[in-house]
């Protein structure tokens, strides 16, 4: 119980972290005091659709509070009053007026489009084992009837050009999240079929948005998606594609390209 105080709950991990973690939010909301939370600048507008009756405001800026938390530390804080991983659920929404815009600039496609982002943060220390080479997704470019839809900014991007299949793929990421991240990728996505990532934010935006998501994962992935198993607690509409020798990623992406074929 707050008891009138002030509550500073701050992002303190990557973009992806909060994007997974900001569904606690929701359960402050009904507290007996003010509660302040704190992210990357380019989060906010993003962030603010969601919590909107939380005060949202940049990692930077010195905010009057008595009490502060973590973003991931609130499962714990809960302790057994919630569950630590909330099942399935669709938290984020993109703007109509976005998703509007984003579908005109596609226009008319291939019967099925597959939103596809391969390339984590370089910064991070385990990047070479979650982020994949692109020329990996060549399975999904020889699929009949499939426009592939890169989801992919900046480190990464010079890759396209080196694909022999590169005019499989659309990009439009050029005009695209230039007033916050991710706003209009998440409009984007709302015209998709599917998403196929790698562990990055992107597969954390999608399943928060309840978007058909698959991601592939490396022989030892991160903690938060276990060690076996396709389907995740977080997230109702993804589905884990895992390594079954390390560094094979050509036999994950066979399977998720006959899983798209399926259609399942």
């Amino acid at each position: 119980d707050l008891d009138g105080r002030t509550l500073l709950v701050h992002a303190e991990q990557g973009l992806g972290d909060t994007l997974q973690f900001i569904r606690y939010l929701s359960f402050l909301r009904n507290t007996d005091g003010e509660v302040i939370f704190a992210c990357p600048d380019r989060l906010i507008p993003l962030v603010q659709g969601f919590a909107a009756d939380i005060r949202v405001v940049p990692l930077n800026k010195k905010v009057p509070h008595e009490v502060q938390a973590p973003l991931m530390s609130l499962p714990r804080l809960f302790h057994e009053t919630l569950p630590f991983e909330p099942q399935g659920g669709r938290y984020l929404d993109p703007e109509p007026d976005r998703v509007a815009h984003w579908a005109d600039q596609l226009g008319a496609g291939a019967a099925r489009r597959i939103g596809i982002c391969w390339q984590g943060s370089t910064g991070y220390r385990n990047d070479g084992r979650r982020s994949i080479p692109l020329l990996n997704f060549e399975p999904l470019a020889r699929i009949d009837n499939i426009e592939l839809v890169s989801l992919q900014q900046g480190e990464g991007t010079e890759q396209i050009a080196e694909m022999p299949w590169r005019d499989r793929i659309t990009d439009l990421t050029a005009d695209m999240d230039h007033d916050g991240a991710f706003t209009d990728t998440l409009a984007v996505m709302a015209s998709l079929d599917l998403v196929v990532t790698s562990d990055t934010a992107i597969a954390h935006l999608a399943g928060a948005a309840g978007i058909p998501v698959f991601m592939a994962l490396c022989h030892l992935p991160d903690w938060r998606w276990s060690l076996k198993g396709q389907s995740s607690p977080w997230y109702s509409s993804m589905r884990l594609f895992r390594q079954e020798t390390a560094g094979d990623w050509t036999s994950v992406f066979n399977q998720i390209a006959t899983a798209t074929t399926e259609g399942s």
